[in-house]
C-alpha cells in the first residue's frame, strides 16, 4: 500500500485536533448554558403561576394545586369584588400569570377589570362555563345572572371539577396530583353540603326567612331554604351592595317582615350596615320589634385566615343560632 506524503499527515492530524476542540467547545457551552438557565427554569416552567381573581375561587386552586402551582388572589378579602378597579402592582400579577380564574356572570363588573379579562387569552370565566354546560344551576334577577354561586356548596363543587380539568389541560404532568387532590377536596364538599343542609333545616320552617344587606344568599336559601326558597330571602340592595334602597323596596320589605314575623337581620362582612338600620327603624316604627345580628355573614369574601368551607359553615352557624330559637 502506498505511503500518504507526511504533508497529509500533519494536515489530517491538525483538522482531528481541531475538530476535538470544537467538540469541547461546544459540550462546555451547553453545560454553561444548561447551569445558566435551569434555575430560571424551575420558577418559570416547573410551577404554574395562577391568579384568581376572588379569594373563594383562590381557595380551590390552592388546594387541588398544592405545592405544584404558585397561587395569588388578585382582590383582598376586605375589598368587594363587584366594583374593584386596578391598583398599583396588579399588572404584575396578571402578566406574570400562566392561568387567570374568574367568577364571570358579572361578578367582576369594575371597568379595567372586566375589560382586561374579556381580552385575555389564558382567562376562564369559570360561572359562565358552567352556565354553557349546565343552564338550569343559574338563579336570574330581573333577568341578570346572579353572580354568587359559591354559596351553594354543591354548584362550588362542579367549579371544583372545572378547575381541576383546566389544570391538567395546561400542566398534564401533575395530572394524577391534581386529579387526587381534587376528589380528595370534592368529598369534602359533599359531606359539607350535607351538614350545611341539616344545620338550616333544624330550623323551624315558620322563621326560615333569610333578610342580609345585598342579593348575596339566593343560592343558600335555594340549596338548604327548601322549595319555596325565592319568598324566604329578602334584601334591600340588589346583586351589588352598592345600589340605594328605594321607598318602594323598603316598604316591600316591611310588610314581608310584618307578614311572617320576622325579627333577625343580618349584616354582612365588610358591607355596610345603613340599610339594615332603616329597615329596623322602619320595622320599630311600625311596632315591630327587630335586632340586628351581632354576628355578621359572610358574602362576598372569607373570614380572615380561613378558608371556603369554614366560611360556609360559620354562616349556617350564625342563621341557625338566630333563627332557631
Amino acid at each position: 500500500m502506498q505511503k500518504l506524503p507526511d504533508r497529509y499527515i500533519l494536515l489530517y492530524m491538525i483538522l482531528l485536533a481541531r475538530l476535538k476542540l470544537l467538540f469541547i467547545f461546544l459540550v462546555t457551552l451547553f453545560f454553561l448554558n444548561g447551569c445558566a438557565t435551569e434555575p430560571y427554569l424551575e420558577v418559570k416552567k416547573e410551577k404554574l403561576s395562577i391568579l384568581s381573581t376572588t379569594i373563594m375561587i383562590g381557595d380551590i386552586v390552592s388546594y387541588i394545586g398544592g405545592d405544584k402551582i404558585e397561587s395569588n388572589v388578585l382582590i383582598s378579602r376586605e375589598l368587594d369584588p363587584h366594583s374593584y378597579e386596578f391598583v398599583k402592582g396588579d399588572d404584575e400579577k396578571l402578566l406574570d400569570a400562566d392561568l387567570i380564574f374568574y367568577n364571570g356572570l358579572g361578578l367582576e363588573h369594575g371597568g379595567s377589570v372586566r375589560r382586561f379579562l374579556k381580552k385575555s387569552l389564558n382567562s376562564y370565566a369559570l360561572g359562565d362555563e358552567l352556565s354553557t354546560r349546565n343552564p338550569a344551576l343559574l338563579i336570574y334577577l330581573d333577568n341578570v345572572p346572579d353572580p354568587h354561586i359559591w354559596m351553594d356548596v354543591s354548584i362550588w363543587q362542579k367549579v371544583a371539577e372545572l378547575i381541576t380539568e383546566i389544570l391538567i389541560k395546561k400542566d398534564p404532568l401533575h395530572s394524577a396530583y391534581f386529579l387526587e387532590r381534587s376528589v380528595d377536596l370534592q368529598k369534602k364538599y359533599a359531606q359539607l353540603h350535607q351538614v350545611v343542609h341539616k344545620k338550616i333545616t333544624e330550623i323551624p320552617l315558620k322563621k326560615r326567612y333569610l333578610v342580609t344587606s345585598h342579593d348575596a344568599f339566593n343560592y343558600f336559601a335555594r340549596a338548604y331554604f327548601g322549595s319555596d326558597w325565592q319568598k324566604r330571602v329578602l334584601a334591600p340592595e340588589g346583586l351589588a351592595p352598592d345600589g340605594q334602597i328605594s321607598l318602594q323596596g323598603l316598604r316591600l320589605i316591611i310588610n314581608q317582615m310584618k307578614e311572617h314575623n320576622i325579627q333577625v337581620v343580618f349584616p354582612e362582612a365588610y358591607v355596610s350596615p345603613d340599610p339594615l338600620r332603616k329597615i329596623q327603624e322602619s320595622a320599630e316604627f311600625e311596632g315591630l320589634v327587630v335586632k340586628i345580628s351581632r354576628d355578621s355573614l359572610y358574602s362576598d369574601s372569607l373570614p380572615e385566615g380561613g378558608d371556603y368551607q369554614g366560611m360556609i359553615l360559620y354562616n349556617a352557624g350564625v342563621i341557625h343560632d338566630n333563627l332557631a330559637r
